[in-house]
């Protein structure tokens, strides 16, 4: 994993200009630490910590690495988070049009997770729903289906094991 790099608020060349469609998403505990999750200039997906809500200082990390595929651009990000941001599930869609997921847990970090569904390419769609509950995590992620595109396709967690259903 990438090392993390702090950054001032004043630093501003983040975002791609060459492309429209950047999509962000973000999680946020009760204390107000915040994170935010983007497609940067160099088309990886990153995290933007904030732990301080009264600070303008933010903390940022490379999440996808040559063990993680890479996301394609002009296409959505999806996060739950739990536990005071110790669990955090991120979801895209990457250059193959596969949903990824990646996953964060205090003890292990950042880790790839399941590849759960093929968008159609270029998608617009994705959603992400997480309830964590007596140590099981209940998920949901809502993607427009390369095999029934006019459909809303649902991810879902079912004893840890992912299925699928049409919405």
């Amino acid at each position: 994993m990438s090392e993390a790099m702090s950054q001032s608020a004043n630093m501003s060349d983040l975002l791609p200009t060459n492309f429209v469609g950047t999509t962000m998403c973000a999680a946020q505990n009760d204390d107000g630490k915040f994170r935010v999750y983007f497609q940067n200039k160099d088309y990886q997906i990153y995290e933007m910590s904030l732990n301080d809500p009264k600070s303008t200082t933010y903390t940022l990390l490379r999440l996808t690495t040559d063990h993680m595929p890479a996301a394609r651009i002009n296409t959505p990000i999806a996060t739950v988070a739990a536990n005071d941001l110790q669990e955090i599930r991120i979801y895209y869609i990457t250059v193959n049009s596969r949903v990824q997921e990646l996953c964060h847990t205090q003890r292990h970090g950042w880790q790839k997770g399941a590849t759960i569904g093929t968008a159609v390419e270029n998608s617009t769609c994705l959603y992400a729903q997480g309830r964590f509950a007596r140590n099981e995590a209940h998920l949901r992620v809502g993607f427009q289906s390369a095999t029934a595109p006019q459909t809303i396709t649902e991810a879902y967690t079912m004893k840890d094991e992912w299925k699928t259903r049409v919405l």
